[in-house]
């Protein structure tokens, strides 16, 4: 491992390693007096200086005095420090007996995005050398959306945010509240708006941008998918749309054209919740001009989610917005993935071991009912009681485990659960390159600023470490910025790396515009309204939605979102924070008075898996039939996925959380 800078005053370039949209570039320093401080890159292009909340509290969550500093093994049911020797040594045995009664398959690994950096994933290697294992696919996250993208137009491909900000003349924000979950993206808003763009907030819930938008239509949670078809449908009929491309660049439009024709504004307008006038509005935006449509997470967490997304790419399809300076639709960047070696990082270019597979969302019930089962369960970079849909039956699969190994910075809710607790480096502790797929196009180099504290180590040398306790050969004796250079193949010059390194930051040669030749990664090569591997894989070619229902269970009123939160990356806060903390809920006018509660009393919230008290918050701009409540805390046994249950989306084994319904109780004040 490279060691880290000596000068203590010296400004170290490191990147932040939350699973975000922005990656943004940091200056680290740290003081003569050891202290630690983190500010944004004023060089880097999108990050401009600036941090988020999350961004900013990373230095705390560093120097928190929760961290887990030493190996952990739980005795007697309480957990208690023992050296590296003996926990390796441990695990290493269980490991070894779980190989020669049951198998590879009987050992799991469970991970996600919660902490990133490509040197992370490098624990697949240690896995091959087990001879194979069982792994979780799938997304708790975007899975439907990206698998919405495959089928339409090969590959989800964002614009520049450059593009967006010079050249797009409606930007349409549909379900990303960028001032929480994407910040950076406000100031390119911003530009396109002094220039004259229009602004559209299209969401569920309000947002911070709304007071600034030319139109906002707040529709009711799920029927994005609706209101799309239904702009679709008013310009087919009024002949808006762009004949021109969709004669050169779309594929079944005839048979897209049949589906829309059902989708009557008037109609759909009522089911959405919304005034007519408003889906007239909207389609004559995009019939108008360059619109940019950048979609959100939180849409396709239904179980139509990923037909919802189709309908939307439907609509910036028909009006001409692909391959169209300003326009396009921004969900994913997954066209930077090929400049990663991935193969190399993950397995060593070795022979693929046998894997079992469990989707993320639905993996307590699998490990439950896994044949054969589950002996060894690795868990890192997630929390899986907190993140995880139904969290007491999440619950259930670790205590039915003959062995938990948690591999983790704190005592997590999965910890409470962990036979073994093994201490990872944090981001400021390690050196690594961060690279998402979400939005911006540039990977950040993360240089080590400090030693990891107490005997914490990074992900990969603890697997080095596990391995040579079971006397595996697999290679995870590296030198980070030598796995680091070689990861990035033949595309990246020698040049390109020092200015990486120099620098901590470099753009992916990837366009301003993608399709800008209107040529799609799609059999056809084009954009696929009717998918004939959609079909081939069991699907429907053509968007299909829900049928128009304004049906809901009787005994809960209500949608529940469980969206991001402010101040952190999903459960990245220590416990102390929420000890005395009640979670807040956010209703609309008027719920409150049905049930004789007033803003700020204690409220149950009740859903068919669980329940929990909270408080109320009234916002008089949300919509009467939605309740909103942030992920991310955790109160002794609950969290906010007490809630929610184990629901599929129909696309991309992604997670249908939004569909959760729930009803609301006052809670009686206590007497003395």
């Amino acid at each position: 491992m490279t060691s880290p800078p000596e000068t203590p005053t010296q400004d170290i370039l490191t990147t932040c390693p939350l699973d975000c949209y922005d990656i943004c570039s940091m200056v680290a320093r740290r003081g003569p007096d050891g202290a630690l401080t983190v500010r944004g890159n004023p060089a880097h292009p999108v990050t401009q200086g600036r941090l988020c909340a999350r961004g900013n509290r990373l230095v705390h969550r560093h120097l928190s005095d929760e961290r887990v500093t030493e190996p952990l093994k739980r005795v007697d049911g309480t957990l208690v420090p023992v050296s590296w020797e003996q926990a390796n040594r441990e695990i290493a045995e269980h490991i070894h007996a779980a190989l020669t009664k049951t198998g590879p398959l009987s050992i799991m690994h469970s991970y996600d995005y919660g902490s990133s950096g490509v040197l992370k994933l490098l624990c697949d290697r240690f896995f091959h050398g087990l001879g194979g294992w069982t792994e979780t696919v799938g997304s708790i996250c975007w899975g439907a959306g990206l698998a919405a993208a495959e089928y339409d137009f090969g590959v989800a491909a964002s614009h520049a945010p450059e593009d967006l900000a010079e050249h797009a003349q409606t930007v349409v924000l549909w379900g990303r509240n960028v001032a929480v979950t994407n910040v950076h993206l406000l100031s390119y808003v911003r530009v396109a708006k002094a220039r004259g763009a229009k602004l559209v907030v299209v969401n569920s819930l309000p947002t911070e941008l709304d007071a600034e938008a030319d139109l906002v239509i707040h529709v009711r949670p799920g029927t994005d998918g609706h209101l799309a078809l239904a702009c679709c449908s008013a310009l087919i009929q009024t002949q808006r749309v762009d004949t021109a491309f969709i004669a050169d660049a779309v594929h079944g439009y005839a048979d897209f054209c049949k589906v829309a024709s059902a989708y009557d504004p008037e109609g759909v307008a009522d089911y959405c919740g919304v005034e007519p006038v408003l889906i007239d509005r909207l389609a004559g935006l995009y019939a108008d001009g360059a619109t940019a449509t950048v979609l959100g997470i939180g849409l396709q967490r239904h179980r139509h989610g990923g037909q919802l997304i189709r309908a939307i790419h439907a609509l910036a399809t028909i009006t001409g917005q692909m391959g169209k300076p300003g326009g396009g639709v921004h969900f994913g960047n997954r066209h930077l993935l090929p400049f990663i070696d991935w193969d190399f990082i993950q397995t060593n270019r070795r022979r693929a071991a046998p894997t079992r597979q469990f989707a993320r969302t639905t993996q307590a019930l699998d490990i439950l009912n896994a044949k054969p089962r589950i002996e060894v369960l690795f868990v890192s970079r997630t929390n899986l009681v907190s993140q995880l849909p139904d969290s007491g039956t999440t619950r259930r699969a670790l205590e039915s485990l003959p062995l938990v190994v948690v591999i983790d910075s704190f005592l997590t809710q999965t910890a409470d659960h962990a036979d073994y607790v093994l201490p990872c480096a944090l981001f400021l502790e390690e050196e690594d390159v961060m690279f998402n797929t979400m939005w911006n196009p540039y990977i950040g180099y993360a240089h080590a600023v400090c030693k990891p504290v107490g005997k914490a180590k990074p992900d990969w040398a603890i697997f080095r470490d596990l391995a040579k306790a079971l006397g595996l050969q697999v290679d995870l004796d590296i030198v980070p910025r030598e796995t680091i250079r070689e990861a990035f193949g033949e595309w990246m010059s020698d040049g390109q790396f020092k200015q990486l390194l120099e620098d901590g930051y470099l753009r992916l040669p990837v366009p301003h515009v993608p399709f800008l030749d209107r040529h799609f990664p799609t059999s056809t090569g084009k954009v696929e309204l009717f998918s004939e591997r959609a079909r081939r894989e069991g699907g429907e070619p053509v968007v299909k939605l829900p049928e128009w229902t304004s049906a809901r269970p009787v005994d809960y009123p209500f949608s529940l979102l469980t969206v991001h939160p402010k101040w952190q990356e999903n459960s990245q806060g220590e416990a102390a924070l929420y000890a005395q903390v009640d979670p807040v809920a956010e209703v609309g006018p008027g719920v409150l008075e049905d049930i004789g509660a007033r803003d700020g009393d204690m409220i149950r919230i009740i859903t068919e898996t669980g329940a929990i008290v909270c408080q109320a918050r009234v916002n008089r701009s949300g919509r009467s039939d939605v309740v909103q409540l942030a992920q991310g805390w955790s109160r002794g046994y609950e969290n906010v996925n007490v809630l929610t249950s184990i629901q599929t989306s129909d696309l991309g084994i992604g997670s249908a959380q939004y569909d959760t319904w729930c009803r609301l109780e006052k809670v009686a004040r206590a007497t003395s």
